[in-house]
């Protein structure tokens, strides 16, 4: 047999492109990894996000509708012995087709899609995760979930690239940044802190560097910075702050997320503050990378610590660093999923 042809093929299917941070941090950065073991093919569902105004709109649907057509014409007809789904949820019947290929199925999923509430979210998630071989999430709650359904489930963390995101130098001012990560839609959390920033900004010098977010979504009574999110500048403007916060509410939804922010605040070798719900728990030493708070003043609290104390950020920040490479980093979580792909019998 020709020693190519006896190489495992994936066929990576992912929710969108480079932009999507799921489809980028679950699936995307592994490819060169997994091409250490196996020939991989990429397809993602959408196309560019940022697209804008009516014809932005148009082109995004179209685009979408022509990569859809590209991924069912491989899924019934390209060569691939894995099918590697990341979040998207195909209907039951086309995942028995893609089973009566005999080709084996691997399900990642990372957040409660199915708690999304339309076109039986719930049902679906439940179906993908039944159908699959094999299946990843990122915490322990999704794992609980998917576990119910199907006994061969893997936790493996979102990972951050420790390579690229590195810690800075102390800066030499005497401002500290409070920085946050995210997205418009989440940044309804920071309003958990309006309260706090407000009575810290009236003892402190203080910066608030919001990363993924404008004007439009939060305003706050502190000096605020605005910083649009790209991957080429996403590592230096987490090496800009001082101290990473991750504030939740205590729902079903946010139970399962993945705690990503705190891997990437770590990874940079900044002290971690977070509510202490779900994988947060876990992620978070509290007095040795950062602190747990459970409410208003706990967070003030805190925070005044950590600005009152610089020699404590730095020292919280490197146990954070240590956590990220050896933990949650790229190389570690390339090396468990390759390990739960090893547990499917391709060709068997």
């Amino acid at each position: 047999m020709n020693k190519e042809n006896s190489i495992p093929r994936i066929l990576m299917i992912t929710s969108g492109n480079k932009e999507h941070s799921s489809s980028r941090i679950r699936a995307i950065q592994y490819i060169p990894f997994l091409e250490s073991a196996y020939k991989v093919k990429w397809l993602p569902r959408s196309g560019n996000i940022r697209q804008v105004g009516l014809s932005g709109k148009i082109r995004l649907a179209a685009i979408k509708r022509i990569n859809l057509v590209r991924i069912y014409l491989n899924l019934f007809f390209s060569d691939y012995d894995i099918l590697f789904i990341q979040r998207v949820l195909f209907a039951e019947h086309w995942l028995n087709l893609v089973r009566k290929r005999r080709k084996k199925i691997v399900f990642d999923v990372d957040d409660a899609i199915h708690l999304a509430g339309k076109r039986n979210a719930g049902d679906r998630t439940k179906t993908s995760i039944r159908l699959a071989d094999v299946v990843i999430t990122s915490c322990p709650v999704l794992y609980n979930f998917a576990k119910e359904h199907n006994s061969n489930t893997f936790i493996i963390t979102s990972a951050v690239n420790t390579d690229v995101l590195l810690p800075s130098f102390p800066k030499q001012n005497s401002v500290v940044t409070i920085g946050w990560i995210g997205s418009s839609w989440t940044t309804k959390y920071l309003e958990l802190l309006r309260t706090v920033f407000e009575q810290l900004s009236s003892r402190y010098t203080l910066k608030l560097l919001l990363i993924g977010a404008s004007s439009h979504d939060a305003k706050f009574k502190i000096d605020t910075e605005f910083a649009e999110w790209s991957e080429h500048a996403e590592a230096g403007k987490l090496q800009a702050i001082d101290i990473g916060i991750m504030p939740l509410f205590d729902n079903e939804f946010e139970r399962a997320k993945g705690g990503y922010k705190l891997f990437q605040y770590m990874a940079a070798g900044k002290p971690v503050l977070a509510s202490p719900v779900g994988i947060n728990n876990t992620i978070v030493v509290n007095g040795e990378n950062g602190f747990l708070c459970a409410d208003e003043k706990e967070w003030l609290n805190k925070l005044s610590y950590l600005i009152e104390h610089p020699e404590k950020r730095l020292k919280m920040g490197g146990k954070g660093r240590e956590a990220a490479v050896l933990k949650y980093g790229l190389v570690p979580c390339a090396k468990k999923l390759l390990g739960a792909l090893d547990s499917i019998q391709v060709n068997k």
